[in-house]
């Protein structure tokens, strides 16, 4: 997992905007002659690139006014690029311990942190973002999706990770680590609970069976499909889309809806982006191997749709609510 050099310095070669980068990228990398990357090496290109985007949108958003490739012409004279170079090395060097071992996980809240460390040591301004207070529920609950970007293993569930944390009557003092093996309706449910839309009640409820074991505790074939999990997502009233190409883009999805996609498989993102023209391009929060390498990612709703799939999306806020 590292912030891919390759990728940063054609963005700076180039000179392109990020959403014209991006598209590049994916038809053009990777473009080495002969090279035919087994599923394993895919899915490690994919993480690669997720968390060179994070590095990318965070340096972009905290240097508005100058470019990469300004930063790389004025280099060695000016200290920006070393900026970059040496924040992404900080970055791919860290490690989060997580019960006595290290693992290599790069979240968005990591690549702030490093890139801020390396303007002290460099001596420049610092240009962290200011973060305010979330004023609501929703608020909490999108920005420790935008922290804990990157995060995570997808693994399919439920997850006996969660299943023990959500149990656990004191879950909400210890956070699941980033480095957690969960699956996506998890991802979404802890920063859920944590942010106050959702009451652990709730989700202790939606992780038991007809006849009280937990899901974990179950043979496979016996536990709870993601509608039974989820079952307090429609509890209060979802809309539904069936995905095509006729399907109209215009819709009411706002930031914070959660959406079940249905398909082949079930699949739970959460939406940090709305996009009222065109639902195929509103920006959500997906752990799954299938687009982000199986790390907790950003991506178009489009990216996690296929055609004639179902989908339905819920406000959250609509559900019963501890205070």
């Amino acid at each position: 997992m590292t912030v891919n050099v390759r990728d940063v310095e054609a963005f700076a070669n180039l000179g392109k905007t990020l959403e014209e980068f991006w598209g590049w990228i994916e038809d053009n990398l990777p473009a080495r002659v002969g090279y035919y990357p087994t599923p394993k090496e895919a899915q490690e290109e994919m993480r690669d690139r997720e968390h060179t985007k994070m590095f990318l949108a965070e340096i972009q958003l905290r240097y508005p006014g100058m470019s990469l490739t300004e930063m790389r012409l004025r280099y060695p004279g000016d200290p920006h690029w070393h900026l970059v170079t040496g924040s992404i090395k900080a970055i791919n060097a860290y490690r989060t311990i997580t019960d006595g071992i290290a693992y290599q996980t790069i979240t968005a809240k990591i690549v702030r942190q490093e890139i801020t460390k390396m303007e002290r040591a460099l001596g420049l301004p610092d240009t962290t973002p200011p973060v305010p207070p979330p004023a609501t529920r929703v608020d909490a609950f999108l920005t420790l999706l935008a922290d804990r970007r990157g995060a995570y293993t997808w693994i399919p569930g439920p997850s006996e990770t969660f299943t023990e944390w959500v149990n656990d009557p004191s879950a909400l003092d210890h956070p699941l680590p980033v480095t957690a093996r969960i699956n996506c309706w998890e991802a979404v449910l802890a920063a859920a609970a944590e942010a106050g839309l959702v009451s652990m009640e709730v989700l202790r409820g939606s992780y038991l069976s007809d006849d009280g074991q937990s899901t974990a505790d179950r043979p496979l074939k016996t536990r709870t499909t993601a509608e039974r999990l989820l079952g307090f997502l429609v509890s209060k009233g979802t809309k539904k889309v069936t995905h095509n190409l006729e399907t109209p883009g215009e819709n009411d999805i706002n930031a914070g809806d959660v959406i079940l996609i249905e398909g082949n498989m079930h699949h739970v993102v959460a939406v940090v982006t709305p996009n009222r023209e065109q639902y195929r391009s509103i920006q959500v929060m997906s752990l799954w191997n299938g687009v982000s390498g199986g790390i907790f990612g950003l991506v178009k709703l489009k990216e996690v749709l296929l055609d004639d799939w179902r989908f339905q999306y819920s406000s959250l806020k609509e559900l019963p609510q501890q205070d």
